[in-house]
Parts: C-alpha cells; structure tokens; sequence
C-alpha cells in the first residue's frame, strides 16, 4: 500500500455502466466518515492511477479535501481483469441494486469462465463454485442470480424498485423472452399478474 496525491487518480468511464453511483445521504455519511476518520480502506488502481475499485471513496475523499489517498496499486494486463476485481469488491463491499448484482455476477461468471482455474488435483472447478467462493456466497445464489440476469431491463428495473419479488424475477428469469415482455406490458398497463 502507498499514499498517492488524488489528483493522480482517474475514474474508470466503465464503472459507471456496471454500477449506480451513490447518491444523496449515502455520499453525505461517506464525506463525513472521510472527513472524521480519512480514508479507511485504500482505492485499488492501477499503476497509471486508473481507478479499479473505489471511486466512490475517491470522490468522497475529494469532496472532504484530502490531497494524498491510500492505494493498492494492482497491474492488471486486461479490461477483463479489471472488471473481475472491481465485481468482486464491489459485490462484496456495497449495496448494489438487486438487478446489477445480478447483471455484475452474470459478467463474472463469464470471465471465469474465459479464465482457467485449476484446483488442487489440476482439474478443472465448476465455474459457479469458483464465483460463489470468490464472493462468499453459496452456489445457489449465483445460480439463481445469473437466471435474473436474463431479465429485461424493464423487469430488471422493477426488481429493484421492489415492485416484483427476487423469487419472481427468478421465475421470470425462466420464461421465455415473449413471456417477459408479456409480464413486462401488465405490470406498466397495471394488469395484475395472476
């Protein structure tokens, strides 16, 4: 870990495509938690300053006016081992949307998948197991989780506006792409789903 001046950091444009920024109250208690107690956890970026995993940190700690931040600085040599850092922390250290936890983990899933893991014995591990240890989570909710993320937008949004259940959007993720947007058109036209 080192300390690096903030100004030498840069946001990845990417990250805002996998992840909503913070908002309102949550920006407002991550500025003050900075400004009592500075920067807990360093921002991982890369050698050039490319942020990988924290900029939400980084932006609070340029709002409470810090000039150096703690990093870890990771040499990663693809966008894919980008993506699969940022992912895991992210899922692991944040409360994402239920809908973009979903679509981040489907995206891990397939840059495990294209990345080869080994286990003891040199034989190949089954990917959700290796997602599902890597992110502290049971198999099962990998699973399901990347059934959801075969979602619509439409659907997925109203998953996270908690107007449909993570078991229906499960279901849902089920169904037909036809089926879906069926669903989708009842639920905006105010249809009961039955």
């Amino acid at each position: 870990m080192a300390n690096k001046p903030i100004d030498e950091l840069r946001p990845d444009p990417r990250n805002k495509e996998m992840f909503h920024p913070l908002e309102g109250e949550e920006v407002a208690m991550m500025v003050e938690t900075v400004e009592k107690h500075g920067l807990i956890n360093p921002i991982t970026v890369t050698p050039d300053g490319l942020i990988i995993a924290g900029e939400q940190r980084w932006r609070a700690a340029k709002t409470a006016g810090l000039e150096t931040v703690p990093v870890t600085v990771r040499k990663v040599k693809t966008d894919d081992e980008i993506d699969e850092l940022r992912i895991i922390e992210n899922l692991v250290s944040r409360t994402v949307q239920p809908y973009e936890y979903a679509l981040n983990l489907a995206h891990l899933i397939r840059i495990t998948k294209d990345t080869v893991h080994a286990d003891g014995n040199g034989m190949r591990s089954p990917v959700m197991s290796q997602v599902a240890e890597r992110l502290g989570v049971h198999r099962d909710t990998v699973t399901k989780n990347q059934t959801i993320s075969q979602l619509i937008p439409q659907l997925g949004q109203l998953l996270n506006d908690g107007i449909i259940s993570q078991f229906a959007a499960y279901q849902l993720g089920r169904c037909s792409r036809t089926g879906k947007d069926q669903f989708s058109e009842d639920v905006e036209g105010g249809v009961e789903a039955g």
